[in-house]
């Protein structure tokens, strides 16, 4: 299996920023001979942990695809944020969702992104 290089993030409104990380994604695993993939959730997790702070998006996750599209990312993964999503700890996601189900390498996030 070829690895795997993941950007990791909501990426509402798909600004600058994040399309840099997209790119650094994108560049990395085409410079290593692996795919890119960007691992984001269908809807804000705050929508599932307390809606009424649930921010209003800037683009429908349709929309995020479309602006993401151009960039060349190999695959767009998505995932429902559910009460027991919300509960994996931190090690949980890393070996479940990153390196077993996406078969992560490498991970590109922003300044501010934590789980």
């Amino acid at each position: 299996m070829r690895q795997t290089h993941v950007a990791l993030g909501f990426f509402d409104g798909v600004h600058r920023g994040h399309q840099r990380i997209v790119r650094r994604t994108v560049e990395r695993a085409r410079a290593l001979g692996g795919r890119s993939v960007l691992f984001t959730f269908r809807d804000h997790a705050l929508r599932t942990l307390h809606p009424e702070r649930a921010p209003h998006l800037l683009t429908t996750f349709n929309e995020k695809a479309d602006l993401l599209a151009p960039i060349g990312l190999d695959a767009l993964v998505w995932q429902h944020f559910t009460p027991d999503f919300s509960r994996l700890d931190a090690d949980e996601f890393v070996r479940l969702v990153l390196v077993e189900s996406l078969g992560a390498c490498s991970v590109v996030v922003g300044p501010n992104y934590r789980f």
